[in-house]
């Protein structure tokens, strides 16, 4: 997974994706079916790894935001996390998925890009993610 992308052709890609993410956003029924095709590519995840790490944190950050448990993120934060995420989904990649060792090095771009513009953001919900855990067996210790 050694393939770089110029910084400006990952945010493009990134880009590119906002305005379908913001439609994403307002409809449930279609975000319901987006997050079903995200399922289906968890098992990417798991066989990849360390690149693709940012995905399990994405999706439950924004399964969180759509169940209304976390809102405390910027439209335009949440709006580059769905592109991500669409992106990641999408067949239409920079360099094909299918190439073995190096399809989803585009993948990793786009998601680590989406992570640098939106880190004080992510970090502040992991923060809270960890705070619900510590919160939760501390209640179930009582």
């Amino acid at each position: 997974m050694e393939r770089r992308f110029e910084e400006k052709t990952v945010r493009k890609a990134l880009q590119r994706g906002y305005v379908d993410a913001q439609r994403l956003l307002a409809s449930p029924s279609q975000m319901q079916k987006f997050l079903l095709r995200l399922e289906e590519k968890e098992e990417v995840v798991r066989t990849v790894g360390e690149p693709l790490a940012a995905v399990p944190v994405l999706e439950r950050l924004l399964r969180r935001y759509l169940d209304g448990e976390y809102t405390v993120i910027s439209a335009a934060a949440m709006a580059q996390v769905v592109s991500a995420l669409l992106y990641f989904v999408s067949p239409w990649d920079l360099y094909p998925d299918s190439v073995p060792g190096k399809g989803y090095a585009d993948d990793a771009a786009v998601l680590d890009c989406c992570w640098k513009l939106c880190q004080p953001e992510l970090e502040a919900y992991l923060a809270w993610e960890r705070e619900q855990l510590v919160c939760r067996n501390g209640s179930a210790g009582a």
